[in-house]
């Protein structure tokens, strides 16, 4: 069964002898001119499952994107903000220590300095956040939010400091590219606190199930991406989501 596979993977790593043996002729990615907005991530454990990987419908997490969608409305007319995107999980791989935020709201500002009011809507509203911090975006790869359908991951990494996390973050992107069909990637560097590392934001070219699957069937994967993450104390926390609402700025706003 899938889930029992990825299930192990994720929670009972294991290197063989080969492990330590990387693969390193990926060809480098055509980064691009990071983004100069502010972002600010605020996740939600709203009805998260405890255990399982998989995220069933459920009526508190339906009243409480309701109530993000209206708080969305208030924040597209605070000045220097850009867009909010709501996430809502589909996949949330049984890692311990792994955040359980089955509702993400992500809020893009003109500029990492000008984030605290719409910090402040974010703590003030209802349901309350079970995290907020700022972030800014410092690699990119394409772009991320050309297109609002399917997929998004949003790869929480920590053990790490945040410049041993992303230089690790910029060796496996060749990877991903040749290997797993990557063609966009926003890395977001929390800041001034750090509750990640690093958070990797990518719009996947498939379904979470697909996207894992074809990973662990590629040696490489352990060869190559797992074994450099253990080398440099990195942990991957993925979480997979869908675009409730998309919600740019009104003209009055950050536009």
């Amino acid at each position: 069964m899938l889930y029992v596979r990825i299930y192990q993977l994720f929670v009972f790593p294991k290197f063989g002898r080969a492990a330590m043996s990387h693969q390193t002729d990926y060809p480098s990615p055509p980064f691009v001119t990071p983004s100069p907005h502010g972002y600010v991530y605020a996740g939600y454990s709203i009805d998260a499952p405890a255990h399982a990987p998989f995220v069933r419908h459920s009526g508190a997490r339906d009243k409480a994107a309701s109530q993000l969608e209206g708080l969305q409305d208030r924040l597209s007319t605070v000045p220097d903000v850009v867009s909010s995107t709501l996430f809502g999980a589909v996949l949330m791989p049984p890692i311990k220590g792994s955040p359980r935020h089955d509702l993400l709201l992500l809020v893009q500002t003109t500029d990492a300095r000008n984030t605290a009011p719409t910090v402040e809507h974010l703590l003030g509203g209802d349901p309350a956040p079970a995290i907020v911090f700022n972030a800014v975006n410092t690699h990119r790869i394409g772009d991320t939010e050309s297109n609002m359908d399917g997929t998004f991951l949003f790869n929480h990494f920590t053990g790490a400091d945040s410049a041993t996390a992303t230089s690790t973050w910029k060796h496996l992107t060749g990877w991903y590219i040749a290997k797993a069909g990557i063609d966009n990637s926003t890395l977001l560097d929390p800041q001034p606190q750090r509750p990640f590392a690093i958070i990797n934001y990518v719009r996947l070219p498939g379904r979470p199930l697909g996207f894992l699957a074809n990973q662990f069937r590629q040696p490489s994967f352990f060869t190559h991406v797992r074994a450099r993450l253990k080398e440099n104390d990195l942990r991957a926390m993925p979480l997979f989501y869908k675009v409730i609402r998309h919600a740019p700025a009104s003209p009055a706003g950050g536009k």
